[in-house]
């Protein structure tokens, strides 16, 4: 990440106080990175892999909390770093970056068999 990159921040209120976390844009990479991570684990079913999944590119965008950069040990140890609440809605916002895009519309059409 260029240091004059923007990044989104998180405003968090829990426990009566207020954290900031830095979340980096997502980028297609990010989802090969992720799912090669969650893959290494050897998930026992698609519902765990999507878990762990989300759970590395969590990993992957986070960036700061409260202005302050994160270590690569801090975000495999996220317990340490982030309340079990923060983690829930930190997961949520990530969760969110993987939605529907609303800037695609489907439509079917016929073809034409070839004759």
């Amino acid at each position: 990440m260029a240091k004059d990159d923007v990044i989104h921040v998180l405003i968090l209120e829990t426990a009566g106080q207020e954290r900031k976390i830095g979340i980096r844009p997502m980028q297609i990479s990010d989802y090969e990175q992720a799912a090669q991570a969650a893959a290494l684990t050897n998930p026992s079913n698609q519902f765990v892999f999507g878990i762990l999944l989300q759970k590395e590119l969590t990993k992957l965008l986070l960036v700061s909390v409260d202005g302050k950069k994160l270590t690569g040990m801090e975000k495999e140890n996220l317990g340490g770093v982030l309340a079990h609440e923060e983690y829930l809605a930190v997961n949520e916002y990530v969760g969110s970056l993987m939605g529907k895009s609303k800037l695609v519309r489907v439509e079917f059409q016929k073809t034409s068999g070839g004759k």
